[in-house]
């Protein structure tokens, strides 16, 4: 169509386009309109929730406050029977306790201090132990419910006897508070390892891993494998063949160099020497 035949249409079609302008821009109002009134419609809901929701608390608390009272008037009747009842739950624990077998912890401590300063290493490995973790960590007791928490191998050697088979009737007393020291569990290791006890050499290259003195638990490992251990052979504090190779593997790891020669030197020059009685 050529473009003198356009300009009589022309009115006609900015008509058309102003009407679609119309169309968009009312389309476009009624939708902002139908969004603000959702908006408020939320609103409003959200309000009515929310004085719902203090209404149940007031009248909640209401109700508390009036039951209150009720409940302090029953419990100086309550408190009693349930402390009568602790009572004689406890009393059927101490009676049951009092026929147990009485062991006494702080005899056994005290002799197997003096087997270790007359010179007996087994003796001295184990106090070696109980210094660097504890007495706890060897056995312990729940002075209110009489529970017992022991490492078995442990206790047996401080009692000298299996108590295995004995511990559910065993009542242990006089248990002394002995806490963990490490310079004197290591010092008795160590009175323990210079005699050649395979064990303590072992515990003394686990007691130095992690801390600054890694060149000592090189050492200690060097001269606790330089003999090969008994595939089925285990040391009092849980150590093995498997074990003490990776104390070496790991001793090695961690030292320098001129630190490993050091070790090397020192576990070359070691020569148990037993200790006089």
């Amino acid at each position: 169509m050529a473009p003198n035949q356009l300009k009589p249409l022309k009115p006609l079609i900015l008509g058309m386009l102003g009407m679609m302008l119309v169309a968009v821009a009312v389309s476009m109002f009624e939708g902002v309109r139908q969004l603000a009134v959702e908006e408020q419609r939320r609103g409003e809901a959200n309000k009515r929730a929310n004085r719902a929701m203090q209404q149940n608390r007031i009248q909640a608390r209401a109700a508390d406050e009036n039951e209150t009272p009720i409940r302090r008037e029953k419990k100086p009747d309550a408190l009693p029977k349930v402390i009568e009842v602790s009572r004689e739950e406890q009393a059927a624990l101490d009676a049951l306790q009092a026929k147990k077998r009485p062991v006494d912890i702080g005899a056994a401590f005290d002799r197997l201090r003096r087997k270790a300063e007359a010179g007996d290493p087994e003796a001295q490995a184990l106090l070696g132990f109980i210094f660097l973790h504890g007495l706890n960590k060897v056995i312990s007791v729940d002075s209110r419910t009489y529970g017992v928490k022991t490492s078995t191998k442990h206790a047996s050697a401080l009692l000298g006897e299996d108590i295995r088979p004995r511990l559910a009737d065993t009542r242990f007393v006089s248990i002394p508070y002995v806490p963990s020291d490490r310079p004197q569990g290591l010092y008795w290791y160590e009175r323990a390892a210079n005699q050649g006890h395979r064990g303590a050499q072992a515990s003394l290259a686990a007691a130095h891993m992690g801390y600054a003195t890694t060149l000592q638990g090189y050492k200690w490992a060097l001269i606790a494998t330089r003999v090969p251990w008994p595939d089925d052979y285990v040391s009092l504090d849980g150590h093995n063949v498997a074990s003490v190779e990776n104390f070496r593997f790991f001793m090695e790891r961690e030292n320098s160099p001129s630190s490993k020669d050091e070790a090397r030197r020192l576990a070359e020059a070691f020569q148990p020497k037993k200790e006089k009685p």
